[in-house]
């Protein structure tokens, strides 16, 4: 054989692999999963868990959001929200998690975006969300 083959074609280059997590433990603060660059596209998949640690009967809600300046879609988007409720008076665990595929987020030129995790309320819940993906060429 005279040459290598791509055997792997469409495959994409290890420096365009773009993947990140973030845990948030009974805070509402939102915690940076993972950067898009600048004038960059990123595509993959998004995770995330929420656990709701309530005495009583409650709804709490984790969501993965973009943040900054011109970031698509706006911030004001949930990409990916999950809810998990308790019921009673004894504190219990209550568990849920969901995912999505083939997410698209862009910055804008002029600066690097970041997608979000933020619970709904500072106590009483701790959550987590994974991002895997690529980056794609520019706007």
């Amino acid at each position: 054989m005279a040459g290598l083959i791509n055997i792997l074609p469409g495959v994409p280059s290890p420096s365009n692999i773009l993947a990140g997590s973030a845990t948030a433990a009974n805070t509402a603060s939102a915690q940076t999963i993972l950067t898009v660059p600048a004038g960059r596209i990123w595509q993959g998949d998004l995770s995330i868990s929420l656990t709701n640690q309530a005495t009583s009967g409650s709804l709490v809600s984790a969501s993965i959001n973009t943040a900054g300046t011109g970031a698509i879609p706006a911030p004001a988007v949930n990409l990916l929200t999950v809810q998990a409720g308790s019921v009673g008076t004894v504190t219990s665990d209550t568990s849920n998690s969901t995912t999505i595929s083939d997410v698209y987020v862009a910055a804008p030129a002029g600066n690097a975006v970041t997608l979000t995790l933020t619970n709904s309320t500072a106590t009483t819940c701790t959550s987590a969300a994974n991002a895997n993906g690529v980056l794609l060429s520019g706007l």
